[in-house]
């Protein structure tokens, strides 16, 4: 009798991690059934139209952007949080923070300073032609290209990875560096053949984040008038009022994204990186020298002021010369409207990755394995795709989504969700991995309920990853536009889609305003998080 009741509860224990594992990623999927269907209705005609005039151009510099993105951010993210980690210089704890606020400033809002900037007519050619004479070099009037591009994308997205890889350098334990340096290995052997290696989970996750944002990007790619993929679905919907054709092209991104995400789990291979001295005895950090100090510092002065602080001295300039932005009626109820989806995005996107989580390390089983990939590619998918989805269920079920603002509301609030989970999730799994298996085990046969282990031991070693998934939520969510802009009810605005309407007319100087409160609101999470970074 007693082996029954173990059998019967180790089915309902399975169905429920079953469960947990599919619910995120069943509100990602259902939703996208309905473009399936849509695309069953695919035009022939139209679709060769297309593939002969755009398809080739977007895939190849969908590729060519991708990887353009990853290698930079990679080596100066890994540089950023190497340097910070082991070493300590003047101001190092300021910059350990500080380098986080360029997540405050949206791709698409550095894209045009950069344009102003750099552009044929921007500030800097104009300068050398007006005050040295100067002919405009090649560089500047191809700065409007898939190059030109790489630059602000590549200066928005970096914190993603620095941020997770600094967490994963101060989470090594000294005893494995210890074990190294009394084999003869040197700080540089030691950096490429064991730290680096250890830090593969970290890696990837920062990589998938930085890749999924580079393919989901509209914006700036808009802006730069590069055509990818994400600019291909859009075309096909709105120029050629095809959503058939739309539906098949985002099938076919969603697949590009999948492919991605596979590609990167097979790179970090099948190893075990769990650490029982996680988080406690860590590498004590070398102080730099007077010379080394004054050079790292320069190098972050620098990489701060490009990425963050002079973009936002420009918008500043331009709010200044037209300050009437700043006192518009209707501002403060954006920017409410801004903070609290912003804010219950952040939850629900947390609560759903810790289930996510919990699957993960108690479940089993191939088909929980495959819910969780999938929940994970919604921050692949375009947003307008997943506004696209979700706009046409409710309207088939409700007949219309705008029947109620709450109903739209809690719409735009679960598609947000589901398309920011992997945010949320990706720190949540990669401080999850350095807690062993056999020290939940010994709890849990001690005698420790399964609530008590999850509080007494996963709560403490994944706290700060939950502080990070909650800013990367909250901040990409207010700087989200095509989402909000399509399933937002009638007359109610955020920030984010007041500077759509403003930079789809190319007036910058009047998007100063909004941009700047976004930026403002952006940089408050991550300041109160200085002292725990």
């Amino acid at each position: 009798m007693s082996a029954i009741s173990d059998d019967l509860a180790q089915l309902v224990r399975r169905r429920f991690f079953l469960f947990l594992a599919m619910l995120p990623g069943g509100m990602l999927v259902i939703p996208l059934g309905f473009l399936v269907l849509k695309a069953g209705a695919l035009s022939t005609e139209l679709l060769g139209h297309v593939g002969r005039t755009l398809l080739v151009e977007s895939l190849i510099n969908t590729f060519l952007l991708l990887g353009g993105v990853l290698a930079p951010c990679l080596a100066i993210g890994v540089g950023c949080a190497w340097l910070l980690a082991r070493f300590s210089f003047p101001f190092s704890r300021f910059w350990r923070w500080a380098l986080l606020l360029p997540l405050a400033m949206p791709a698409y809002v550095v894209s045009f300073v950069w344009i102003s900037w750099m552009d044929y007519s921007g500030l800097v050619p104009s300068f050398l032609r007006d005050s040295w004479g100067m002919t405009t070099p090649a560089l500047f009037s191809g700065f409007r290209s898939l190059g030109g591009l790489l630059v602000p994308l590549c200066l928005s997205f970096f914190p993603y990875i620095y941020l997770l890889v600094l967490e994963g350098f101060e989470s090594q334990s000294r005893a494995y560096s210890e074990v190294a340096s009394s084999l003869g290995l040197g700080r540089g052997a030691r950096l490429w053949k064991l730290q680096l290696p250890l830090l593969l989970p970290w890696l990837a996750s920062g990589a998938l984040l930085v890749g999924m944002e580079t393919l989901a990007d509209f914006g700036s790619v808009s802006v730069f008038n590069v055509q990818v993929f994400t600019t291909l679905v859009y075309r096909s919907w709105f120029a050629l009022q095809s959503i058939e054709t739309a539906s098949f092209f985002a099938i076919v991104h969603v697949l590009l994204v999948a492919l991605f995400a596979f590609g990167l789990s097979r790179l970090r291979g099948r190893g075990r990186f769990s650490d029982s001295y996680a988080g406690r005895n860590s590498v004590p950090k070398k102080p730099l020298k007077t010379l080394a100090a004054l050079s790292a510092n320069l190098v972050l002065t620098f990489l701060w002021l490009i990425s963050f602080a002079l973009p936002a001295l420009q918008l500043m300039w331009w709010t200044s010369t037209d300050p009437s932005g700043l006192w518009d009626a209707r501002l403060v109820e954006r920017i409410l409207n801004s903070m609290w989806i912003a804010l219950a995005v952040a939850l629900i996107a947390l609560f759903l990755s810790a289930m996510m989580l919990l699957a993960k390390r108690f479940g089993r089983g191939r088909s929980l394995a495959a819910a969780r990939k999938i929940s994970q590619l919604g921050y692949g998918i375009p947003g307008t795709v997943v506004a696209v989805a979700w706009m046409a269920s409710l309207s088939f079920v409700l007949g219309s989504m705008q029947t109620s603002t709450w109903i739209a509301l809690g719409a735009l609030i679960a598609g947000l969700s589901t398309r920011f989970m992997a945010l949320a999730l990706r720190p949540l799994e990669s401080a999850s991995e350095r807690i062993s298996k056999s020290v939940e085990e010994s709890s849990l046969s001690s005698g420790v309920s399964a609530g008590r282990t999850l509080v007494r031991i996963h709560w403490p070693l994944l706290r700060n990853a939950f502080g990070v998934g909650f800013v990367f939520v909250f901040i990409d969510t207010l700087k989200e536009m095509p989402m909000t802009l399509l399933m937002r009810p009638y007359g109610w605005d955020t920030l984010a889609v007041r500077v759509h309407q403003y930079t789809s007319d190319g007036l910058w100087k009047e998007a100063a305003p909004a941009s700047l409160v976004i930026v403002a609101a952006s940089v408050l999470p991550i300041f109160l998080m200085r002292r725990r970074l």
